[in-house]
């Protein structure tokens, strides 16, 4: 028995809320750690360098030393900018996502009758959305990996 197009664009909308839940719950949980890692990066550095102008000797030196080394650490491993821009290129798709839903409803409530083509289209706008995220996360995965490699 084949699904009706209401059936079927029912199913879209269903399928891209879903998606929606996924990915804005997963680029809130990476803005949160990012932030955590900033602000643990900025009260290394404001450390080392209180440490620095107190001038407390070599003690005080060798304490800001490890400070700073850490600081550094902590910034190259967790790679912060990368991270900044993946949970922002999440929350594009999401609003890219949220749209299509909203033209998804808009269209379901307000036409009569409703056409298959229609559902076509906006099940190749979604493919479409779906596979240019798979490329940018992709791409951010590989860099991550060859970052991982060099340090090896």
């Amino acid at each position: 028995m084949p699904l009706t197009t209401e059936a079927k664009l029912k199913n879209l909308v269903i399928e891209i809320q879903a998606l929606c839940t996924i990915y804005v719950n997963k680029a809130l949980k990476d803005a949160k750690k990012t932030r955590l890692i900033f602000n643990i990066q900025i009260i290394l550095t404001t450390m080392t360098t209180i440490l620095l102008g107190l001038k407390l000797g070599e003690i005080g030196q060798s304490v800001a030393f490890i400070l700073s080394a850490l600081a550094t650490g902590l910034t190259s491993l967790y790679n912060i900018e990368n991270h900044r821009k993946q949970h922002s290129q999440c929350y594009t798709y999401t609003f890219k996502l949220v749209n299509l839903s909203t033209q998804v409803n808009f269209y379901r409530t307000n036409f009569d009758p409703l056409e298959e083509s229609k559902f076509i289209e906006y099940s190749e706008t979604y493919f479409e959305l779906m596979k240019e995220f798979q490329e940018l996360t992709s791409v951010f995965l590989e860099s991550k990996n060859i970052k991982k490699e060099a340090k090896l």
